[in-house]
């Protein structure tokens, strides 16, 4: 379905498989040059690994994380619950085309993602033609909060009188409506104004802050405690609620 999928896809664009694949990737690459690199964390492939391996010469992709010169801690994906295996098995593929965009791939292993698994970080540098971008109409809302001053109702339906006496007659339901839906936004507009957009606050609280400084603590902890996994996994089920 995979395959399918990368089948459909227009030849000149830029394409990336990225996630864990459960696939561990030889470092020989004297046979496969251009598709991996000789800095795989492991020496030989899974069924898995032989599988990506296919799949990146039938696409003609390069798999990032082979491709640079890292320590082996930038290098493993992948932590089992006990700590003592790390394997290299997420993946960041890129179109060989493409491949000389890709400036970096590396495992950053103090970033706290909630997971066993490590977050991977690739560094990508293109030069993309610019297009024109199309200037969006804003929408108008006016302010009708505004008619909780009672001062400003009566100079309202004045105004609003108004502008219904000097309007022509229609003939048909739908011209009555337009006009009476441009009328009423145009009165509105004029009287209360236009409502103020309300800006987001997209900064953490004080107690989502705490939340992530314990549970980065517990990750740190000994992992083949009971009390420590348990821990972290309720401070982790608690910050994706939040």
């Amino acid at each position: 379905q995979l395959s399918s999928t990368f089948d459909d896809l227009p030849r000149h664009d830029l394409k990336l498989l990225l996630g864990d694949l459960n696939a561990k990737v030889t470092s020989d690459c004297s046979s496969m040059s251009g598709v991996i690199g000789g800095h795989s964390l492991h020496s030989s492939s899974n069924d898995n690994g032989t599988r990506l391996l296919d799949f990146c010469i039938a696409h003609q992709l390069t798999i990032g994380g082979t491709m640079f010169q890292q320590k082996d801690i930038h290098k493993g994906t992948w932590r089992s619950p006990n700590g003592r295996t790390v394997n290299q098995i997420d993946h960041i593929c890129i179109s060989k085309k493409f491949g000389g965009s890709l400036l970096n791939v590396k495992v950053c292993r103090g970033a706290d993602i909630g997971s066993d698994h490590y977050l991977v970080r690739a560094r990508l540098r293109m030069k993309l033609m610019s297009v024109k971008k199309k200037q969006e109409r804003k929408l108008e809302i006016p302010a009708i909060e505004h008619l909780r001053d009672h001062s400003l109702v009566s100079e309202y339906n004045i105004a609003l009188r108004n502008k219904f006496d000097c309007l022509e007659p229609e003939a048909d339901l739908e011209s009555m409506w337009d006009n009476f839906k441009t009328t009423v936004t145009q009165v509105s507009m004029e009287i209360l104004g236009q409502r103020p957009r309300k800006k987001k606050d997209r900064h953490q609280s004080q107690k989502t802050k705490e939340l992530l400084k314990n549970r980065k603590e517990f990750k740190r902890k000994d992992p083949n405690s009971n009390a420590n996994r348990s821990e972290y996994s309720r401070l982790n089920k608690l910050f994706k609620k939040k």
